[in-house]
């Protein structure tokens, strides 16, 4: 079971830092500096995207990629 609900939608291991000096590498979801966050969702397995960390919200807006898709 996920520490926090907010990562009930990601596929676990799948979070990876969007931006900044921490790009390309794992996420901690915990760490504000990690984000903006892309993983992969568990349901469908598009990515998905956040901004800023928010542990209180489930959802992860889908940016209409596929893994592996160039941006």
């Amino acid at each position: 079971m996920p520490a926090d609900p907010h990562e009930l939608l990601i596929k676990p291991g799948s979070a990876y830092s969007a931006a900044g000096r921490n790009t390309g590498l794992q996420a901690n979801l915990r760490n504000p500096a990690h984000y903006p966050v892309e993983a992969q969702c568990r349901i469908c397995g598009m990515v998905v995207r956040r901004e800023e960390p928010a542990p209180g919200r489930l959802d992860w807006p889908h940016t209409g990629r596929m893994p592996g898709d160039n941006l």
